[in-house]
């Protein structure tokens, strides 16, 4: 978990993923910092289930649900997950059984840091006072010659990221479709890097028919047999008949007069 305003990191080691495990972790985070008013998760079944939803009716959360197959959405917390891994991979080497007890350590090292994003570190923020930290004291001419070194750092990188620099992903790009319009579904499949797709996956699903707009470009489709999903619109593309004077093929459900 990360709060959003300080980018303050929470996480506890579990045996399952399940709701009552997400309850447990999430109940001790609101102890030590009381309750949100506003929970953003993705769509795991320990967030989905129905134990989970109701211990946030109770609680008075709002529950935000992203997208699925999103996993950008929720760009922090996936970059906390990557550390968190890396860094535990790390830390139990010698022991991978005992990889829980390096945890508290590693998120105390990320809780301490400075972030270049605010200039201050999430235990700084979130607290208002630094943290203790573990090491011996400093000596005022090191500092010196590190906020030297450092100024020099900063003009390297200052030079690197103007090199780097790329035009800006505008969300005014992403293709727009209104309701009635049909269009064909990206099979999440292929976006799992875990399984290698078979040359004759299909790469699209479809068509389905766009039944209500919604905000984020996020749109509810409808397909032939009446299931009906939540898609975003990165996911979408729009449908071309391949039969002419038609919305769709022969023998399809749906045609231009309907």
């Amino acid at each position: 978990m990360i709060e959003t305003l300080t980018g303050f990191p929470f996480a506890e080691a579990k045996p399952d993923t399940t709701a009552v495990s997400a309850i447990e972790a999430v109940s001790n985070a609101f102890a030590l910092f009381g309750a949100p008013g506003l929970i953003t998760a993705d769509r795991g079944t320990c967030f989905t289930s129905l134990k989970f939803k109701e211990y946030c009716v109770n609680n008075k959360i709002t529950l935000n649900l992203l997208p699925s197959y999103q996993p950008e959405w929720a760009g922090s917390v996936e970059k906390l997950n990557h550390t968190l891994r890396y860094s535990i991979t790390k830390s139990s080497f010698d022991d991978i059984d005992m990889w829980d007890t390096h945890l508290n350590k590693i998120l105390f090292g990320l809780r301490a840091r400075v972030h270049s994003r605010t200039g201050y570190s999430p235990y700084f923020l979130f607290f208002g006072i630094d943290p203790s930290l573990p090491v011996p004291g400093v000596t005022s001419e090191k500092l010196q010659d590190s906020l030297k070194s450092r100024k020099i750092e900063a003009t390297h990188l200052a030079a690197l990221r103007f090199q780097t620099e790329r035009p800006r992903k505008e969300s005014s790009k992403v293709q727009k479709f209104k309701v009635n319009d049909l269009v064909m579904i990206l099979n999440e499949g292929l976006r799992k890097k875990r399984k290698t797709a078979s040359k004759i996956t299909k790469r699209y699903t479809g068509p389905h028919r766009i039944i209500e707009t919604n905000a984020h470009n996020m749109y509810n489709v409808e397909s032939e047999k009446s299931k009906k999903i939540e898609v975003h619109a990165s996911r979408l593309k729009a449908y071309s008949s391949r039969f002419p004077g038609t919305s769709l093929g022969a023998g399809e459900l749906w045609s231009s007069s309907a």
